[in-house]
C-alpha cells in the first residue's frame, strides 16, 4: 500500500534531484524510497566509519549504555569526579 509523503527541501536540491532521476529513468518517488530501503532496520547496528568524529564521540559517553541512570545523574557524578566533590 503506498501512502504520500511531504518534505521541505531546497530548490535546488529539487532540480538537480529531479534531473537525476529523469537521466536514470526513475520517479523522485522511487529514488527516496529507495533510499528509505537502504537505511538499516535496527538503529541499534549502526557502525560508524573508522577514525570518523562519530567513531570516536562513542567512546566518550560509555556511561550511557547503563539505562539505569539518567543524564542528570551523570552529569552530576561526572562533574563530582572532575572537581573533587
Amino acid at each position: 500500500m503506498k501512502g504520500k509523503l511531504t518534505l521541505s527541501i531546497d530548490k535546488g536540491i529539487i532540480s538537480k534531484t529531479k534531473q537525476y532521476a529523469k537521466v536514470h529513468n526513475k520517479s523522485v518517488s522511487t529514488l527516496v524510497e529507495d533510499y528509505l530501503k537502504s537505511l538499516p532496520n535496527d538503529s541499534n547496528n549502526f557502525v560508524p566509519k573508522k577514525g570518523s568524529v562519530i567513531e570516536e564521540l562513542l567512546g566518550v559517553i560509555s556511561e550511557f549504555d547503563d539505562n539505569s541512570k539518567s543524564y542528570k545523574e551523570i552529569l552530576e557524578e561526572e562533574l563530582s569526579k572532575k572537581y573533587g566533590l
